[in-house]
């Protein structure tokens, strides 16, 4: 029978399109009817692709699919639709994929393939997730509520985000930066952490991705009452601690507690004691210790802690000595030194008490400690306390030590100020002596009268003497001084008040008397004048002495010396003078002749008065001579005279002038004062002679003068035969 073979050929299409097996084949055919991806152009990127069918594809699997354009996930889903994931788009936002069916086992799927435009979102914005906290009160008020806050809105966050673990997770809420999410049924103990996760939701990338924070759980009320330690203070340390309760903290564990000051060992007890031990204890002998108690789950224990002294068996050690650096007066103590016997180790800056100044660090290791030391309050060369507690595991006596520390001041006044009046610099010489410390310098005040005193002048550089000079040339009176010292800190007080006074010298005294006896010849006689008030004038820089003498005729000043020296006396006599002098006091028939003499000395602020005078009378120890007689020779005269002189110290002289010439013929001296009568040969006959006869004691102690000038005495003439007799002449001369 011939077949229809354009009948079975649109049978088998119908019954294909039907999704019957091909009874052909033995297969069932199945229409890829559609393909459409999730997600929004160019906001939300497509993750999903759903394929339809016109019949269930059963044996369909993720390996029969491959997709162009991005990257296969997971196949899931039942009956006539199935849900493709997808990942890693390289196609742009709208562009298609496509998506290739392998017929699965017993089917015949067609077409194989179809395209679908997908969506490529922007990046997702990241955002931090910055904050979590918790409502609620510790062991009183349950949390409820915890805070997430977010460095920017995570607008499409949702509950369905977030997982929390340690609670049962509610209802979310809020905008911005900040959303609270419900929490309920907390099985975690008072002050335990739960932790939130949160997964990114749509455009977001959240990091951390999860955050603990502890909540608060409302437990039974538990007081703390009591907190004691065994041990004996010094010789039996502390091992337990015992806790009392009001009631029993049934869950209370040792994790709960916390120790500060020693080591936290095991807890045992129970009911309303709890026992615990301790050990390392870290504070000194009868020091407190903390211990804190966390509220265990179902309770809530206050106080949260309690304090309480525990006993410390400690090394004896021995505070043995205590130091201050500084100097009195200028430098300030900083560092104390302490030094013990032993090293105690454990010993801190918290340890010691400062009285008298403020405490600072602690440094230095082994037996000594160097301990910083400010804002002294005790004066200078004062006292200091330094206190110690016992430091863990040591016993330190004694508990306390003084010692003087040194605080710099202005310096104290210097002593035994003086002012000096030098007559012969013309100068006021102040000394003193100085204070302790170290001094940089001196201020010197001065005054016309007494507390009056000002700043005049200030001593400086190096090194500082304890003395100033004061010139005043003609000034004189009384000036008043007081000195301070100035050292680092600043000027001191001021010293005693010393007082100068300058003034000239006093009017000397003057003494002198004669002596005609003195030597022989032209060394006969002299005047000696003299002062005791005149030693104590030394006249190298601003002294003199002035001597005059006064005519005794006149009593007008004829000779005025200033000379210097140590000591004064002066002589006068013939020696070494001229004319002038040699007749100052010529002339004179009387028995003896008075020469006044006064003086005055000068210093450095001037001239004193003049001496009272002093009068010297020289006794004139020869009258005048007359020639008696002339005896006629062969050529010569012998001239005759009276001896008048009882001086033994005289001299007679011999003069024979030729009255016709006027030349002196003969000429001579002798020291005889006996003779009396001289023969005078070789004269001319027919010519007149004129004979002089003089007697002399000179007034000198330097031998006899150089210049023998004589003068006839025409006042009173003497005649014999026929000659002029002279008297003699009378003569003084000054020898410095």
């Amino acid at each position: 029978m011939k077949k229809n073979w354009a009948f079975i050929l649109l049978a088998s299409m119908a019954l294909a399109f039907l999704g019957c097996p091909n009874p052909a084949s033995g297969t069932k055919t199945v229409t890829f009817s559609g393909l459409t991806a999730n997600g929004t152009s160019g906001s939300v990127t497509t993750t999903v692709l759903t394929l339809t069918f016109s019949a269930d594809p059963t044996s369909l699997a993720a390996s029969d699919i491959t997709v162009t354009g991005a990257t296969k996930g997971a196949l899931s889903g039942t009956g006539t639709s199935r849900s493709l994931e997808i990942s890693a788009i390289t196609v742009a936002d709208g562009a298609n994929v496509t998506v290739a069916l392998a017929s699965p086992s017993g089917f015949t799927i067609s077409p194989s393939s179809l395209n679908t435009a997908v969506y490529v979102g922007a990046a997702p914005t990241a955002v931090t997730f910055l904050g979590l906290t918790a409502n609620g009160s510790s062991g009183s008020v349950t949390t409820t509520s915890l805070t997430l806050t977010f460095s920017a809105d995570p607008t499409t966050l949702a509950a369905s985000d977030i997982t929390v673990l340690g609670a049962t997770k509610g209802a979310l809420s809020g905008t911005g930066t900040s959303r609270s999410l419900a929490i309920s049924a907390i099985t975690v103990a008072n002050g335990a952490n739960v932790t939130v996760a949160l997964a990114n939701p749509a455009g977001f990338t959240i990091t951390p991705a999860s955050k603990t924070v502890a909540v608060n759980v409302a437990g039974t009320a538990v007081t703390f009452s009591g907190l004691t330690a065994n041990g004996t203070s010094g010789s039996v340390t502390t091992t337990i601690l015992t806790l009392t309760f009001s009631a029993d903290p049934t869950t209370l564990a040792a994790s709960d507690i916390t120790v500060t000051g020693a080591t936290k060992g095991a807890l045992s007890g129970s009911g309303a004691t709890r026992t615990l031990a301790i050990s390392a204890i870290a504070v000194a002998n009868g020091v407190n210790i903390t211990v804190t108690v966390g509220n265990p789950v179902g309770f809530a224990i206050t106080p949260a802690s309690k304090t309480v002294a525990v006993n410390v068996a400690g090394t004896a050690v021995t505070f043995s000595g205590l130091t201050a650096n500084g100097t009195s007066g200028s430098v300030t103590t900083t560092i104390l030194t302490l030094t013990f016997s032993v090293d105690p180790t454990s010993l801190a800056a918290s340890d010691i008490t400062v009285t008298g100044a403020t405490k600072g660090a602690l440094s230095g290791t082994g037996t000594s400690r160097s301990l910083a030391i400010s804002a002294i309050t005790v004066a200078n060369g004062a006292n200091v306390t330094v206190a110690l507690a016992n430091p863990a595991g040591f016993t330190i006596t004694p508990a306390s030590k003084t010692v003087a520390v040194n605080v710099a001041t202005v310096p104290a006044a210097p002593t035994g100020l003086t002012a000096v009046a030098d007559p012969i610099l013309a100068k006021v010489v102040l000394t003193w002596t100085p204070p302790s410390g170290t001094i940089t310098g001196y201020k010197v005040y001065f005054g016309i009268s007494s507390g009056t005193e000002t700043l005049d002048r200030t001593l400086t550089g190096s090194p500082i003497t304890c003395t100033e000079t004061y010139s005043f040339g003609g000034s004189t009176g009384s000036f008043y001084y007081k000195v301070s010292a100035v050292n680092a800190v600043g000027e001191g007080p001021l010293s005693g008040e010393a007082i100068a006074t300058t003034a000239v010298p006093p009017k000397p005294n003057l003494y002198g008397y004669s002596n005609s006896g003195e030597g022989t010849g032209f060394d006969a006689s002299s005047i000696y004048v003299y002062s005791t008030t005149l030693s104590n004038y030394d006249t190298n820089d601003t002294g003199a002495v002035e001597f005059t003498m006064t005519d005794p005729y006149s009593y007008a000043a004829v000779k005025t010396t200033q000379f210097s020296g140590l000591y004064f006396h002066y002589i006068y006599g013939y020696a070494s003078q001229t004319q002038a002098e040699h007749t100052m006091i010529r002339g004179s028939t009387t028995s003896t002749t008075n020469f006044s003499f006064v003086v005055r000395v000068k210093n450095g602020w001037g001239w004193s008065a003049l001496s009272d005078p002093c009068i010297v009378t020289l006794p004139i120890s020869f009258a005048a001579v007359d020639v008696t007689s002339i005896a006629v020779g062969s050529r010569s005269l012998t001239p005759s005279w009276a001896r008048t002189s009882t001086d033994p110290n005289a001299s007679i002289r011999l003069i024979c002038i030729d009255n016709t010439t006027g030349a002196v013929t003969n000429a001579n001296w002798w020291d005889d004062y006996t003779k009396t009568s001289a023969t005078v040969s070789g004269l001319t006959p027919g010519d007149t002679y004129r004979f002089i006869v003089q007697t002399y004691n000179h007034l000198s102690q330097n031998g006899a003068s150089s210049e023998q000038i004589f003068f006839d005495n025409a006042a009173v003439p003497h005649t014999v035969s026929g000659l002029w007799v002279g008297m003699p002449l009378t003569y003084a001369t000054p020898n410095p």
